[in-house]
């Protein structure tokens, strides 16, 4: 008896909670599953999809209260969250939409967000579209890697090898987009201090 057959609900409900916590590495090995047709790749899309715009909701109105709650430390630096500020006045759309590909910089971004007050009606106008992408990029990557070289067809051992690779490159791909707006970022930021 199958796990994610008997279960189905339970394995969606996991991707659904898993966002808030480390989302792409379990959408992914969700989207392997799907391959098999042991889940529905549709319904792992729509469940990513539902956390990551809660996720992105979360982290909006931690930054809205932080000041309130006197909380400098919770989750996100706090430092980085204030110096991301004065970019997000210029291009808030365009951080909140990019974000969402590099998990560590999303939170950064959204509690930023809050804390200047964004209104949750331009946070939600394109967190919507990129958590939608986000979710079908990170789902169907998993779903295609597994079809095309039918990953779940070969032994155990060597479709965890092959999973594992995935979620390496798929990490990996996420620290260059991060490192890529950090290091522009804080390249700024130097070169407007020493004038």
């Amino acid at each position: 008896m199958n796990f994610s057959r008997t279960h189905e609900l339970i394995s969606y409900l996991v991707v659904f909670f898993s966002i808030f916590i480390e989302g792409a590495v379990i959408t992914l090995i969700a989207g392997v599953l799907s391959a098999k047709e042991y889940l529905d790749v549709n319904y792992v899309v729509l469940a990513a999809f539902a956390a990551s715009v809660l996720h992105d909701l979360l982290f909006w109105y931690l930054g809205k209260n932080i000041l309130r709650l006197k909380k400098t430390r919770f989750l996100v630096n706090i430092e980085k969250a204030e110096n991301i500020i004065k970019r997000l006045k210029i291009h808030n759309g365009f951080y909140i939409s990019i974000s969402k590909f590099s998990w560590g910089f999303n939170r950064i971004v959204l509690v930023a967000a809050g804390i200047m007050q964004t209104p949750i009606k331009l946070v939600l106008k394109y967190s919507i579209p990129s958590c939608l992408a986000w979710s079908i990029a990170v789902a169907y990557l998993g779903n295609i890697f597994s079809s095309k070289i039918d990953i779940l067809g070969k032994g155990l051992k060597t479709a965890g090898l092959l999973t594992i690779l995935l979620i390496a490159i798929f990490i990996v791909l996420e620290n260059i987009i991060r490192k890529f707006f950090e290091r522009k970022y804080y390249s700024d930021n130097n070169d407007t201090e020493k004038t």
